[in-house]
């Protein structure tokens, strides 16, 4: 599907295998399978606020821009929720596994415009939120065969999931104002980038501070407000992030799986890998394999 003329889009890259579309007067369900052979193309802007929720396998990462600013995100443990606002418009690309399923609730704007009094205009992606899931696969599981009874579910399912939704969106905000004093949206892209095109190697404070021009003290302080971490135990998170990976999707040995991502001795990687986990590389592997 293209771009209509009122400037709503939804093109995806890969095969649809299967769709289930289940319609209610408060909301819309889809459920979707979908087979791509590498990351998928995805723009999209819809008039409703949409819950996405991600499964069988759960997505690896996210690079795209949204409303003209860049995202990068890594999806990691039950990560598997992204909501986008009304209107929000968003170019990029998902990488997942070959084949991929997925459940998209579209709330209906004149429900969410009745109930909801604060609005809701930044996407939250990547996030973990049990309740909302649960019910979201209770709901999707009637979707499959809707009945008389499928309108009343939905209704009520809807506002019972606006008032969580609001709840994340508050919670996204807060993080917001706490990251005032941060770099811009341009440096922090150079930054992100900088540390994904060096992961296996050497980064220093000052070697970061350069790349967006500024004294390593002020580059510290912004980068905190930013992230929210200081920049080395950013790098190690992405190290991990992309450790993970690849012994997932590799039948690499882990001496090499550290090595690669810029860990010199295999037991600060087994130690740094714990921390983040609470497992040890091979633990992982051998449950995610």
């Amino acid at each position: 599907m293209g771009m209509s003329s009122n400037g709503f889009v939804r093109s995806v890259g890969g095969d649809v295998r299967s769709s289930v579309i289940a319609n209610a007067p408060s909301m819309r369900i889809e459920k979707i399978r979908r087979v791509a052979n590498g990351p998928w193309y995805w723009h999209f802007r819809q008039p409703e606020l949409c819950l996405f929720w991600f499964h069988e396998p759960r997505l690896q990462t996210l690079r795209a821009s949204v409303n003209g600013r860049p995202v990068n995100h890594d999806f990691l443990g039950g990560s598997q929720l992204c909501l986008l606002p009304p209107r929000t418009e968003i170019e990029g690309e998902w990488k997942a596994g070959l084949k991929t399923s997925y459940t998209v609730a579209f709330l209906s704007p004149e429900l969410v415009d009745q109930r909801l009094k604060s609005k809701i205009s930044r996407p939250v992606f990547a996030f973990e939120h049990p309740a909302l899931l649960r019910s979201l696969s209770e709901l999707s599981t009637e979707a499959i065969r809707p009945d008389g009874l499928f309108g009343l579910l939905a209704e009520g399912w809807s506002i019972q999931a606006l008032a969580y939704i609001a709840r994340v969106a508050q919670g996204e905000e807060k993080q917001e104002r706490r990251a005032s004093g941060g770099l811009s949206n341009r440096n922090a892209r150079i930054v992100m980038e900088y540390i994904n095109g060096h992961i296996g190697e050497e980064m220093t404070l000052q070697s970061l501070a350069e790349q967006v021009g500024l004294s390593k003290r002020h580059f510290q302080r912004a980068f905190q407000n930013t992230f929210g971490t200081a920049p080395h135990r950013y790098i190690i998170q992405q190290r991990i992030t992309k450790a993970k990976h690849e012994l997932c999707l590799t039948k690499n040995s882990i001496t090499d799986v550290a090595l690669t991502n810029g860990f010199c001795q295999l037991e600060h990687f087994a130690n740094a890998f714990r921390r983040f986990t609470g497992l040890t590389p091979s633990q992982f592997r051998e449950q995610n394999s």
